[in-house]
């Protein structure tokens, strides 16, 4: 930008953020929340934002890992705590395209419709949105032991054997892993609840077989 059009640039930014006060206040909120908002500088901060036909934009995080299953378009369902059992739909409009660094998360905006106007600004709302996946191989959560630089399941190999191995694992979604890599369909993945390992100790015998082939460890 050239120094001699910097004033036109000040200018004209003001201007769009003197009718976005205006907008705002129109929407019912107040100065006050509108001050607040200004200081905002990642998308953790949820908003909702009502107006007299009731629309109702929703602003809500989505973290890293889950933005590839999410798109415009597709229906959000939330539900409100300060009113057991009532729930609202609506339909994603906009995603961020920039991720905030310190949360891994980016902002998606969407539409809702509440006819009887039960959403207040600040109102507390949990949104999900639901997903198909397709068939995907998928283990328990409780199945992979992430040691820190890797995640690992043992492999029930039978006769009270167990092969830990490498694997990696995609989505979580209602306590189970996507399996990308390392675990085949039909092989028996143990779980915590069926396998504990009564020892630091043990827990680094079993990952260092990993780097021996063919290495198996028992119960």
């Amino acid at each position: 930008v050239k120094a001699g059009a910097m004033p036109e640039v000040v200018e004209q930014a003001q201007r769009l953020a003197d009718s976005s006060r205006l907008r705002l206040r129109r929407l019912g909120l107040s100065h006050e929340l509108i001050d607040e908002m200004a200081t905002w500088t990642g998308p953790d901060q949820s908003l909702l934002l009502a107006d007299p036909s009731g629309r109702v934009w929703l602003y809500a995080p989505i973290y890293e890992y889950e933005l590839p299953l999410v798109k415009t378009g597709q229906t959000i369902t939330i539900d409100i705590p300060a009113i057991p059992g009532k729930t609202l739909e609506g339909t994603i409009r906009a995603i961020d395209p920039v991720l905030d660094p310190a949360t891994r998360s980016a902002r998606v905006r969407a539409v809702l419709t509440d006819p009887e106007n039960i959403l207040k600004p600040e109102m507390y709302v949990n949104a999900s949105i639901a997903v198909t996946a397709g068939e995907v191989l998928a283990i328990s959560e409780a199945a992979v032991f992430n040691t820190g630089t890797k995640q690992i399941a043992f492999i029930d190999k039978g006769q009270g054997l167990f092969e830990p191995r490498n694997v990696v694992v995609g989505v979580k979604a209602d306590g189970y892993y996507e399996v990308k890599s390392g675990v085949a369909e039909g092989e028996l993945v143990v779980t915590s609840g069926n396998f504990l390992i009564d020892s630091e100790s043990r827990l680094k015998a079993a990952l260092e077989g990993i780097a021996q082939p063919g290495h198996q460890h028992g119960q």
